[in-house]
């Protein structure tokens, strides 16, 4: 926190006049303050090239100070595009560092993408200046004594997990981090640290160990959908009963269904039937007929992008429906059906922790299933002895 304390410090100074203009760019624009020069790199196949270019901008402590809530995708897409950068940066000088990246050398451009600083321009003297701050080189440069000699990233690894710390530390993640997102974050900074595990040879490896950048899925715009939402899982989850050879009445497959949607933050729609009182209380009949009627919209949708999503849905729904089955049969004492519906689980479980869980509580079934079995024979032959 200290540290935080001390970097609002800086940026605070920053906006008083510490952070100039290329002169090249302070004929086009009034705002001389908001004009850097920055690296840009040109792709040549396998080879790169670098050149400069004058833009308007943001330094990145300045942006943080002023948008402290960043959305989920954008900050993951900004440390894909730093380890970019830093590659590129690599490539184009037979493999020298940056040495220098810091909340202070990045800028953020008009179009949210992350630049670094041209640290070689007279213009872009300012941020040479900022960088000799104790806070900024306690944090961001690594000990002289621990880099090694000869050709090595390390203080680019160094300061490129020092900087996506600072980040996770100084902004609000909209939405939060799962835990999975947390704990695969805190290794990819330890390696890049050399505090924990085994460090990074070079910043492409750290690309391969991000968390993959994805989409938020666009919310429903249509009422009917969301309302309907749930008898779509019902549908699916008659599917997967139809899989597993398991019968159950449509009551208990609705109320089962009802309470994984509501427990579940990643389906976006949390209405249940008896949540409308604008409309009448729909029979078992009237749900199911809803349902597929749902699901053949996305059946027969001419694009491949509603048919998966379609099938995302459908594939989400199975997994939290089947899961709650497995479990309501353990609590009413039926570990035959529960078995089988944590087998069902394993197969179409998309998490390893969860596949190992749901495996664990099958085998214990199993076992004590076999341990009754065995129980009852020896009491059958115990009777039938004379």
């Amino acid at each position: 926190m200290d540290f935080i304390r001390e970097m609002d410090v800086l940026a605070r100074r920053g906006r008083r006049g510490s952070f100039r203009a290329c002169r090249g760019c302070s004929r086009r624009k009034s705002h001389m303050e908001e004009m850097y020069e920055v690296l840009r790199f040109i792709e040549h196949g396998t080879h790169c090239r670098q050149s400069m270019d004058c833009i308007r901008g943001t330094p990145l402590i300045r942006y943080l100070k002023d948008n402290p809530r960043i959305g989920k995708e954008k900050i993951f897409k900004w440390f894909h595009q730093l380890c970019v950068c830093l590659d590129q940066y690599h490539r184009c000088r037979n493999w020298k560092e940056y040495r220098y990246l810091n909340p202070y050398s990045v800028i953020v451009s008009e179009e949210g993408e992350l630049l670094l600083l041209d640290l070689e321009a007279p213009e872009n003297a300012f941020a040479m200046k900022q960088m000799q701050k104790r806070a900024v080189r306690h944090h961001f440069v690594k000990p002289v004594c621990r880099i090694e000699a000869g050709k090595n990233q390390k203080a680019d690894l160094f300061a490129y997990g020092k900087t996506i710390q600072f980040l996770l530390a100084y902004t609000e993640t909209v939405p939060a981090l799962t835990g999975r997102e947390e704990a695969r974050l805190s290794r990819v900074i330890g390696r890049c640290t050399g505090e924990t595990g085994r460090e990074y040879e070079d910043i492409a490896h750290v690309m391969k160990t991000l968390p993959a950048v994805k989409p938020q899925a666009p919310e429903l715009k249509d009422g009917r959908r969301k309302k309907l939402l749930a008898a779509a899982c019902v549908f699916v989850l008659v599917c997967a009963l139809l899989k597993m050879g398991i019968s159950l009445s449509a009551a208990d497959a609705k109320s089962a269904v009802t309470g994984s949607i509501q427990a579940r933050k990643e389906i976006p729609v949390q209405i249940a039937v008896s949540e409308t009182p604008a409309l009448e209380t729909p029979t078992d009949e009237d749900i199911l007929e809803a349902a597929g009627s749902i699901l053949k919209e996305y059946v027969s949708g001419e694009s491949e992008s509603k048919l998966r999503t379609g099938l995302a849905l459908g594939r989400r729904a199975e997994i939290n429906v089947v899961r709650c089955l497995a479990e309501m049969y353990e609590k009413l004492d039926m570990p035959e059906e529960a078995a089988e519906a944590y087998g069902r689980l394993i197969q179409i479980e998309t998490q390893q922790e969860r596949i190992e869980a749901a495996e664990l509580r099958k085998m214990k079934l199993e076992a004590g299933r076999e341990g009754y079995e065995e129980k009852a024979n020896a009491d059958i032959e115990a009777e039938d002895t004379p």
